[in-house]
């Protein structure tokens, strides 16, 4: 190999090396210039007495010893962690952040009453990866538990009707920003407003695409029979029916044959004298 080979691998070497190390030192919560101050106080781990480390760092490195001495990789760890997505949603009011540490997960499956929760000291899992380890009923538990605290988070606030009515309008020019009596004030408006315009529209957001086609076909038959009766009805009066006219040709028939009779009786009278 060249001079020149051998120094672009070393440089390759050593390249890798330092982004290594960095990706050790960035998940540990140091830095490089960190590592090198001098004066740091170090402080004894209490899972592992040969580990020493700063001071301010402590509670991060407990973190993964106590698990590590658990029999978790450190591979498992990292992953774990990466997979977490509350950063994402630290600020979003639509989506429920629960921390299940493990008073927590003890106290819920608590109710279950299985082996994984009858001591203190069973270790309970410590990454999605191995949650199978719980039973069926403990992962329903905790997923029930998750969905009560979400609901719960999510529930609007009441305030009686007594505290809106008596709410009067700012009559203040400045901007400040509404209070929640003022919030729930105009909402109540607005489905006062909606509520006299219900009759007049036709709501199809929550209605499946044949119920939509069935009111249409609905209304068509109910304007094709109003359409119809409006015809018959003018019909009426403009045309007389079959009947009316049969009654007065009958009507005339009876009032020629009456009248023929009369002057028949009338001409044999007179012959008579």
């Amino acid at each position: 190999m060249d001079t020149e080979g051998l120094i672009s691998s070393i440089k390759d070497t050593l390249s890798r090396t330092d982004r290594w190390l960095g990706d050790i030192l960035s998940n540990l919560g140091w830095s490089g210039e960190y590592i090198l101050q001098e004066n740091i106080e170090k402080v004894q781990c209490p899972n592992d007495p040969n580990h020493y480390v700063p001071k301010d760092v402590l509670s991060k490195h407990l973190e993964f010893c106590k698990l590590m001495k658990l029999g978790y990789t450190k591979e498992e760890l990292l992953t774990e962690r990466q997979k977490n997505s509350k950063l994402f949603y630290n600020n979003s009011n639509t989506v429920i952040s629960i921390d299940l540490d493990e008073t927590t997960i003890r106290s819920v499956l608590s109710h279950a009453g299985g082996p994984s929760t009858a001591n203190d000291d069973c270790v309970l899992p410590a990454t999605m990866s191995r949650i199978d380890e719980l039973s069926r009923e403990e992962r329903l538990l905790l997923y029930q538990y998750c969905v009560d605290t979400a609901i719960a988070a999510q529930k609007p606030t009441t305030i009686p009707i007594e505290d809106l009515q008596l709410l009067e309008p700012s009559q203040s020019g400045d901007n400040k920003p509404k209070t929640v009596l003022e919030l729930k004030a105009e909402e109540r408006d607005m489905k006062r407003r909606r509520a006299s315009y219900r009759g007049k529209s036709v709501h199809t957001a929550k209605k499946s695409y044949a119920e939509v086609i069935r009111d249409v076909i609905v209304t068509q038959c109910e304007l094709l029979q109003e359409k119809w009766k409006s015809e018959e009805v003018r019909d009426k009066h403009s045309h007389p029916s079959s009947s009316d006219e049969s009654e007065k040709d009958t009507g005339h028939q009876r009032h020629e044959h009456k009248h023929k009779k009369h002057k028949k009786h009338k001409r044999h009278k007179s012959d008579k004298k």
